[in-house]
């Protein structure tokens, strides 16, 4: 599923009642409009790439744009420790899970 992510609207195909987005790994899916919100201020920040910029030890994240492990895109966490080896941030889940994941799949969490 696309729960939770972000995309770019290009335009809307009347056709067949649907938006054309953008997911941010570059592919195109039709979507109805009811299937979509509006983004906020963080979205726009994690589609231009500016949250890998803010990550540190103790960041609050939620991981996004996953292609291989969908059941983590939208799970909080929080940044552990980075891993030089692997270039990822190790992540604590809310769940207590602990995962290696790319910077440009966090983004900075502004919930309390």
């Amino acid at each position: 599923g696309l729960n939770g992510e972000v995309c770019l609207c290009e335009r809307f195909d009347a056709s067949v009642k649907r938006w054309w987005v953008q997911l941010r790994s570059g592919e195109i899916k039709l979507l109805q409009a009811g299937n979509l919100e509006d983004a906020d201020a963080c979205d726009y920040s994690w589609w231009n790439g500016d949250d890998a910029e803010q990550l540190r030890r103790g960041t609050d994240v939620c991981v996004r744009g996953l292609g291989g492990i969908l059941d983590l895109n939208g799970a909080s966490g929080r940044c552990e420790r980075w891993d030089e080896l692997k270039g990822r941030w190790l992540v604590r889940l809310r769940s207590g899970r602990l995962v290696a994941v790319r910077p440009e799949n966090l983004q900075v969490s502004t919930a309390d």
